[in-house]
């Protein structure tokens, strides 16, 4: 444990701020702060969805400033864009929306094929805790289940082995600053966008395009109320408490590798996306969580997967790659003596490339339950 003094907690437009000036520092464990080891200067996006700064101040000692959602000054003026992002990056910041309707329906399918069945369900990676409880078909398909099957393995991402590697990707290297990476018209604008939330743009610059992501990205999300853990996290914790089969598509690095892809190619591409999106999030955060809970599965791919349109290379890296190898995997679970459950998230279902596309295509046959 690190020796506290002299904290405050102050408020911003959408975020509660706090500062912690640290009479010592090597490792932290701090409320909503993920076991990390912090370094001079640089700020970053924690998977536990903390934004942290640490500085030196006059008096010699280290100063943390975490920032994260104070639910009393939240404005519903949306949540960052999920269709990039929804799915390579669900276990780290992960992909929710705000629950503005019950339904009967829900994104849960019933998969049937020469007697044998399994069940694939859509998800969303941060809630609110108005979601809960959730759509009654992911409970009863729960409870039918034998095994359950998730992208990744989600008690890894904990693990301070995968933190360590998670920061590799998201931090630059070798004295390169997201400043000297972007171009001039990128830099500004993302420097307005840092200014109007009330944060310092050199809070960024240790972050490459990958890291300012996941960064606004969280930020955004959890100053809006999505702090409470998401359909895979429920249900992966649910399967440990009941003993029942654990498995997943992914290994966490494997995940980590898509990540890593996104600013391969032009790094003020993402950066502009990033910013893009941020304008017209109240329709599309309304529609696409109205879409998933209702089970709409032909609105899921207007608002999120048709927006791939300009962006084929981060659809195929995303969607269509890791669709077409859990397809594999997913058609080895007919024909044992378990029933499954499938839980990955929901933008994979549907679509031209989706696996229930695949399914159906295939002879399978796919009733919503």
């Amino acid at each position: 444990m690190l020796p506290l003094s002299n904290r405050r907690a102050v408020a911003t437009n959408h975020y509660s701020v706090r500062e912690t000036e640290l009479q010592c520092l090597s490792i932290t464990n701090l409320p909503l702060v993920s076991t990390v080891i912090l370094v001079k200067g640089i700020s970053v996006c924690l998977p536990q969805y903390t934004f942290v700064t640490l500085t030196r101040s006059k008096n010699g000692k280290l100063k943390l400033r975490m920032i994260y959602a104070s639910h009393s000054i939240l404005t519903l003026q949306g949540v960052f864009m999920t269709k990039l992002l929804a799915h390579a990056l669900l276990y780290l910041f992960m992909f929710a929306f705000f629950s503005t309707a019950m339904a009967n329906a829900a994104p849960v399918f019933k998969i049937t094929k020469d007697g044998d069945t399994i069940f694939i369900g859509g998800t969303f990676h941060l809630l609110t805790q108005s979601d809960y409880p959730l759509p009654e078909a992911f409970e009863k398909a729960y409870l039918q289940a034998d095994e359950i099957y998730f992208e990744t393995d989600i008690n890894e991402l904990d693990s301070p082995a995968f933190q360590r590697k998670f920061f590799d990707i998201i931090l630059y290297k070798d004295g390169e600053t997201l400043q000297s990476d972007l171009d001039k018209a990128t830099y500004t604008r993302l420097v307005e966008y840092v200014k109007s939330r009330q944060l310092d743009p050199m809070q960024f610059n240790v972050l490459n395009p990958t890291g300012v992501m996941l960064t606004i990205t969280i930020m955004e999300y959890q100053a809006r109320g999505f702090v409470a853990q998401g359909v895979d996290k429920y249900y992966f914790e649910r399967a440990l408490e009941d003993n029942k089969t654990i498995g997943w598509f992914e290994t966490p690095d494997e995940q980590l590798a898509v990540m890593d892809g996104f600013d391969n190619d032009d790094p003020n591409s993402l950066i502009n996306y990033t910013l893009d999106e941020i304008k017209n999030i109240d329709e599309t955060i309304t529609g696409l969580h109205n879409s998933w809970r209702s089970g709409d599965m032909d609105t899921l791919v207007k608002l999120g997967i048709d927006s791939f349109e300009d962006y084929p290379g981060i659809y195929d890296l995303v969607l269509v790659d890791r669709n077409n190898s859990w397809m594999q995997k997913i058609e080895a679970m007919f024909g044992d003596k378990g029933t499954e459950f499938v839980l990955v998230g929901a933008l994979h279902l549907p679509g031209k490339d989706g696996v229930l596309t695949q399914l159906e295509k295939k002879g399978y046959i796919v009733k919503q339950l």
